[in-house]
């Protein structure tokens, strides 16, 4: 739904014909949300996500009258990565100022160490294993326990959850997505 060349930032990186059909849709899914949790008396809540620096996506689903209660973002962060919430490349602020900006909760709904595609096609590096004791599986522990200490220290943006993906290898898929176990083996040990 991106336009040819946008970066993403801006709310008209996303105003094609594919963008106001997606802005159609969440908004008559966030306004039934919103009616259920209302009649119900449920507390009821709609997260948008995005990636990247797609802010103007979040921007342009405002503008189509899309009611969302978190913003919901995922990222894999490396070690050498800046803190989240000053790195330049996402902006004043980094991502999570960047993020605030929209006076919103947080929920990270995908968090892991960008370690995990070292080694892949168009990621340079030795391969990431998964093993005990294997120097870029140790890099990248030590990058989300950088990043996780990160966000619990700032105070540009509420960050209401963090998840992490995921438990265990899922050795049936390619890499890298066979390797995004926070456990080393399918004992979880």
């Amino acid at each position: 739904i991106l336009a040819d060349g946008a970066t993403g930032q801006k709310a008209t990186a996303f105003d094609t014909p594919s963008g106001r059909l997606q802005g159609a849709a969440l908004r008559g899914m966030s306004k039934a949300i919103h009616d259920v949790g209302n009649s119900s008396k449920l507390p009821l809540r709609v997260i948008l996500g995005t990636v990247n620096r797609h802010w103007g996506f979040l921007a342009f689903m405002q503008q189509q009258g899309v009611l969302f209660d978190v913003i919901g973002y995922h990222i894999y962060p490396q070690e050498q990565h800046a803190p989240l919430d000053q790195d330049p490349w996402f902006g004043p602020g980094g991502l999570l100022g960047q993020l605030a900006l929209f006076k919103k909760p947080i929920t990270i709904n995908e968090f892991n160490a960008g370690e995990i595609y070292a080694g892949t096609s168009g990621h340079q590096g030795a391969d990431y294993l998964n093993r005990v004791g294997d120097p870029v599986t140790e890099k990248g522990f030590k990058a989300l326990d950088k990043h996780l200490k990160e966000i619990l220290r700032q105070s540009a943006a509420k960050v209401e959850s963090i998840l992490l993906y995921e438990v265990a290898d899922e050795t049936r898929k390619t890499p890298p997505e066979n390797r995004f176990g926070l456990y080393y083996d399918a004992e979880l040990q």
